[in-house]
């Protein structure tokens, strides 16, 4: 059922961060649903910075803002926490066989007649 919610999240979290990389803001704004516009930015801080939902929420309430989540956006962000920490597990266990097999491999191969560089 969050599945659609994430896509979102992921694409949000997107724009701010070419924004980010441009040294640009980003507004989140919804005339109709501000704990939707809420949870959004709460999704980006947790992705970005690693938090679980409780650490973001204390985040923003030393902000001062008052954070009102729905059951159901709740219920969201904590899955999508549980998301975010497989995604880093996935990006360092990649991160970690490139480093593995560049450390790995040699430098050179030389076979006689023929050499092969790797680096």
């Amino acid at each position: 059922p969050f599945q659609e919610l994430f896509e979102r999240f992921h694409s949000v979290n997107e724009i701010i961060r070419q924004a980010r990389n441009k040294g640009q803001r980003v507004l989140i704004y919804s005339k109709d649903n501000l704990a939707a516009c809420q949870a959004f930015a709460l999704a980006y801080n947790m992705y970005y910075y690693n938090l679980n939902l409780q650490r973001a929420l204390d985040n923003f309430a030393r902000l001062k803002v008052n954070v009102e989540l729905s059951d159901f956006l709740r219920s969201a962000l904590v899955n999508w926490a549980s998301l975010c920490e497989e995604e880093k597990k996935a990006r360092e266990a990649s991160s970690s066989r490139r480093t593995d097999w560049q450390e790995a491999r040699p430098a050179t191969v030389d076979c006689g007649v023929k050499r092969v560089a790797w680096q």
